[in-house]
């Protein structure tokens, strides 16, 4: 089973899968449906990976982990980024190798023109 957490502040409809998420909400899905894979790339839901322990066992991690490597990939963002002009910001999407970075950026990122070159970037990154 795979779990996923919706990260966006309000209700999430995810047709394809049935689901409804609550903000903060986690589900165990058994495969990634179309949908959810690109709200995964969108950064609206994340996926809660497994990490084995010293003894062998897994453990997943806590949402609280993952919100917290949420922020800390928020904070590499430059902080005057929202007063970039389009140019300077595409320059610096095209730059940027860190998909986490991109996603943070994704989250708060309003111009349309910003919004398709975060994507195309990120498309090209997971390939």
């Amino acid at each position: 089973m795979i779990r996923i957490k919706s990260l966006r502040p309000c209700t999430l409809i995810i047709p394809d899968a049935g689901l409804k998420l609550s903000p903060g909400q986690v589900v165990s899905v058994s495969s990634l449906s179309p949908q959810i894979e690109k709200l995964l790339n969108m950064g609206y839901v994340a996926r809660l990976e497994e990490q084995v322990t010293d003894t062998g066992a897994s453990a997943n991690h806590t949402a609280e982990e993952v919100v917290t490597k949420d922020k800390m990939t928020i904070a590499t963002a430059p902080k005057e980024y929202e007063n970039l002009s389009v140019q300077k910001a595409i320059k610096y999407i095209n730059e940027q190798t860190d998909p986490q970075v991109l996603r943070a950026i994704l989250k708060e990122e309003k111009r349309d023109n910003l919004l398709e070159a975060i994507n195309k970037r990120l498309g090209e990154l997971e390939k």
